[in-house]
């Protein structure tokens, strides 16, 4: 396995330590030990964009500081960048017929690229198991909100 591809909800579970899942984002980080782990510019840009959103984050933070909370999760000894490939529509054809609604498009863009690269999607999202049938489904980790 290459490593693990964090969804924008890990993400940010991990910067915002009054995120509901924030003791379980970090008890799963710590528990990989020094298997790798991957952001991408969606998951990056979502974080920030969600911590500058006041209906997210009251009263939101502020541009510097999104960055700031940004480069200080990426800085994570375990942290690589993935960068996405130019042929989108060939990761996103074969998910296209499971995808139901508009807020999967992006889940299945990240799904299809930890696929490919062997790796797993880690999410908080269990609505994302859709997507992941057959073969996908050994590329998918859905934690549970709450550190057990």
């Amino acid at each position: 396995m290459s490593g693990f591809l964090l969804d924008v909800n890990v993400l940010l579970a991990l910067s915002w330590r009054h995120h509901e899942a924030y003791g379980a984002a970090h008890t799963w980080l710590s528990g990989i030990g020094e298997r790798p782990w991957a952001s991408n510019a969606i998951t990056q840009l979502g974080l920030v964009r969600l911590l500058t959103n006041p209906s997210v984050i009251r009263p939101g933070v502020s541009a510097a500081g999104a960055i700031d909370a940004l480069v200080e999760v990426l800085d994570h000894p375990g942290h690589q960048f993935w960068s996405l490939d130019d042929n989108l529509q060939a990761d996103l054809l074969p998910l296209a017929p499971r995808i139901r609604g508009h807020h999967a498009w992006t889940d299945a863009l990240l799904l299809a690229q930890a696929a490919r690269r062997g790796g797993v999607l880690v999410t908080f999202d269990a609505g994302v198991k859709a997507l992941a049938t057959g073969k996908l489904a050994n590329h998918l980790l859905v934690l549970k909100s709450r550190a057990r």
